[in-house]
């Protein structure tokens, strides 16, 4: 981790009850970190939603870290003239960020869910739209949750959108909840 720096990324989680021993775990998330990694460690319980939320954490933090690594960024600007990309490692964290470069959002935000097979049956058959195949759902938050928050400037780019840093808000434009990545198309 010494020699790798920001490349060498560890996650770990523990699955058990309060009070289980993930001592191990925890040392070497924090020896990743004090050696310049990414180091994480999620202790998850035995409850399956927060299994489930360990596991969609680690995700995002393993996808935004890929999609910093991947993305051809040669100096602090990426070089595409329509929009500026900022890697994740050159910036302040997203809470510090300053209210100009971060778009607030809190009327008439929904979350929608894709059932694809619903999508595939009437692929053709109405419109390209398809309604039916779209469920509302809660925020990762819902109690707290009235918007989201987004960064003006995406931190990486692939083949096809632009990533940026995403959260929830509440009513007091406070971000709540783990940090998300949205992706914009290009």
């Amino acid at each position: 981790s010494s020699r790798l720096k920001e490349k060498f990324s560890f996650y770990a989680m523990g699955l058990g009850a309060d009070g289980s021993d993930f001592t191990e775990l925890e040392t070497l998330s924090c020896t990743v970190k004090e050696c310049g990694g990414i180091g994480e460690f999620n202790h998850a319980g035995l409850s399956a939603a927060n299994i489930g939320n360990s596991f969609s954490q680690i995700a995002s933090s393993m996808s935004t870290m890929r999609s910093g690594l991947l993305s051809k960024i040669d100096s602090d600007v990426q070089k595409d003239e329509t929009k500026p990309i900022i890697p994740l490692k050159q910036r302040k964290s997203f809470a510090k960020t300053k209210d100009d470069s971060i778009q607030k959002v809190t009327h008439n935000v929904e979350r929608f869910k894709l059932n694809l097979d619903v999508w595939e049956t009437l692929s053709n058959k109405k419109t390209d739209y398809n309604f039916e195949a779209w469920t509302k759902v809660d925020f990762y938050n819902s109690h707290k949750t009235v918007g989201f928050a987004m960064d003006k400037i995406a931190f990486a780019k692939g083949t096809e959108r632009l990533a940026h840093r995403f959260q929830e808000i509440d009513a007091g434009k406070n971000l709540v909840g783990k940090g998300l990545v949205a992706k914009e198309t290009k």
